[in-house]
């Protein structure tokens, strides 16, 4: 999946599940989510955390979901 920015920048992203034991082992709590990058017709959010942990951290520090599906 390719996620497309406002700005015209893309990003490419693969759908993760991400296990409740990778989502707090030494990771910060997320941050709450961005706004979406479009008002209709499906944009894009996403949240992020630090890894807190001096010997690191295994998992994700961002993820995306699609938001505002609706067509204008």
């Amino acid at each position: 999946m390719v996620l497309q920015f406002m700005d015209g920048n893309e990003v490419p992203v693969e759908p993760k599940v991400i296990s409740a034991e990778e989502e707090q082992d030494g990771w910060s709590a997320w941050s709450g989510w961005s706004p979406c990058s479009r008002s209709c017709s499906g944009g894009v959010t996403y949240q992020i955390r630090k890894c807190e942990s001096k010997i690191g951290c295994s998992g994700e520090v961002s993820r995306y979901k699609i938001c505002n599906m609706q067509v204008s």
